[in-house]
């Protein structure tokens, strides 16, 4: 977890994770962000470390209260690529998961996904040494997700099994998935010039995007290009409001999150 030094008067403090996703978000001002784990990005921000995080969206779900930057997100409407259960057997033989726990949207989406739609509880175990295992049983998957589920992908290729929790989202409801937004701390100064600011971030990003794929040396360049282009989507709009309504319907039924309030709308910047 990175640790944040005392902050000069006003100076806002932004977190985000460092997945190739994120770039076009913020392309051009590293240096004004902190870069954390999902998990961590919840937790400095609920913690009071962070003004505003590109933050799990269950974070959103779990701990009303938050402002949301309208218009921005990490979402998708279809397959994502990059977050997925790898298995070698069939899905419906699937008895132990493993997967990261950094991951709370990923990890609770696929609980709701392969209870309602599968009927699939598998067991859920922390990755073995920290790492998504190279080798799984017959009855086995890993939840991988980000630059990690990429990397995955180029390593293993048709060795597994993918199950795209964006794809799979899509068709068992119709809708596009949220993975992440930008959450501000409602006592933050300034709060709606600081989400122009991040819309901003993101219109300038986008613009620059093969100037991003460019520089992404990780990956051959069409994929990342194709990732950021036609997996990723970067705008929260209805529809995305309306699938993280959803998500949080599917939270309350599983009792993952309280239902004694149901989802609270959050205020849009």
């Amino acid at each position: 977890m990175t640790v944040l030094p005392m902050r000069p008067p006003g100076e806002t403090r932004i977190g985000c994770v460092r997945y190739l996703n994120s770039k076009p978000l913020i392309h051009g001002h590293g240096a004004e962000v902190s870069f954390e784990t999902p998990a961590s990005l919840a937790d400095g921000l609920r913690e009071g470390r962070l003004d505003v995080a590109l933050s799990p969206i269950f974070e959103l779900i779990a701990h009303p209260g938050y402002l949301v930057v309208d218009d921005v997100a990490i979402a998708c409407d279809g397959p994502v690529f990059s977050v997925f259960i790898a298995h070698r057997g069939p899905l419906a033989g699937l008895r132990t998961l493993y997967l990261d726990h950094d991951s709370r949207t990923s990890y609770n989406l696929q609980r709701v996904l392969l209870a309602e739609f599968h009927g699939l509880t598998p067991r859920c175990e922390p990755f073995p040494g920290g790492r998504p295992p190279a080798a799984l049983r017959e009855n086995e998957g890993a939840l991988i997700i980000g630059d990690p589920a990429i990397e995955y992908r180029l390593r293993h290729g048709e060795r597994y099994r993918y199950f795209d929790l964006g794809e799979a989202w899509k068709q068992a409801t119709g809708q596009p998935f949220v993975f992440a937004a930008w959450l501000v701390r409602p006592e933050t100064s300034q709060s709606e010039a600081l989400a122009d600011r991040l819309r901003a971030w993101r219109e300038a990003g986008q613009a620059r995007v093969e100037e991003i794929v460019a520089a992404e040396t990780r990956y051959p360049r069409e994929l990342s290009r194709c990732y950021l282009t036609e997996c990723i989507r970067f705008r929260l709009g209805a529809a995305e409001k309306r699938a993280i309504r959803e998500f949080a319907r599917l939270l309350h039924k599983y009792g993952v999150v309280s239902d004694r309030e149901g989802f609270r709308e959050p205020r849009w910047i």
